[in-house]
């Protein structure tokens, strides 16, 4: 197993690396990528180097090397730049790790193998990660997405945060493949993860009821007709003029 083992940035490796491990690319990629932005802070930048700290506390001119501060940050800089060129699902704002690795994760399983990837559940309903949602619904066929909350402690994170298990073929025109998102949403257990929603979404009537293709988190296939006829009979709000209108939320005594 070690000398199938590879020490490098795996973004930003040479794609014939690969190809020598594997001619024809992968049968399967399974990940769990690092869920943050790539950029340096002073908080960031001191715990790095050993100094205990938490966001909110104050700094003093004797806190930092100043210079050694700016010098790693202007690294950070070029390495977005560099990421940028390679990944253009990063766009303008501060760059995601996991959308460089899910557009990596695409690139390096053969046509009809699958990729398996743990991601923040954001993936699923930010206007951010809109792009990213385009190209997994192109690039892949037969996707399951899972929604399960951390309340079984799998990170060192607030217990209410959400994250997603997805999994897709990637696409082959000539196997061709299910038009269906299946939507699960799970819980943990003393022995593993249990299904408690199971929903299966029409990917075109989706892209239909939301053009973003945010998903909406229906538990089962009753909740996604619900939720599909309240927006095809519902009206637009963001195209009226709302002046006029007056909503009053109370509470009885």
């Amino acid at each position: 197993m070690w000398s199938n083992w590879r020490v490098q940035d795996s973004l930003l490796a040479p794609f014939d690396t690969w190809q020598q491990m594997s001619p024809d690319l992968f049968d399967l990629v399974i990940g769990n990528p690092p869920w943050e932005k790539v950029r340096l802070t002073r908080h960031e930048y001191l715990n790095a180097n050993g100094d205990e700290r938490h966001y909110g506390q104050e700094y003093n001119e004797f806190d930092l090397d100043e210079n050694d501060y700016l010098e790693q940050k202007n690294q950070v800089a070029d390495y977005v730049i560099r990421l940028r060129e390679r990944y253009n699902l990063l766009g303008n704002g501060e760059p995601d790790l996991y959308m460089a690795f899910n557009q990596l994760s695409c690139q390096l399983v053969r046509q009809g193998g699958k990729v398996s990837i743990l991601l923040p559940a954001g993936l699923i309903r930010s206007q951010g990660t809109e792009s990213l949602r385009r190209f997994l619904f192109e690039a892949g066929r037969d996707i399951s997405i899972t929604i399960i909350e951390n309340r079984a402690r799998y990170f060192a994170i607030d217990t209410r945060f959400k994250f997603i298990s997805l999994s897709y073929n990637k696409n082959d025109s000539v196997a061709g493949g299910d038009d269906t998102l299946h939507l699960n949403h799970a819980v943990g257990t003393t022995s593993g993860v249990e299904i408690t929603g199971s929903a299966s979404l029409n990917c075109k009537e989706l892209a239909k009821l939301r053009p973003d293709l945010s998903i909406p988190e229906v538990r089962n296939n009753r909740e996604w007709e619900i939720f599909a006829r309240m927006v095809e009979n519902g009206e637009d709000w963001s195209k009226k003029n709302r002046n006029g209108i007056l909503i009053l939320l109370g509470k009885s005594i």
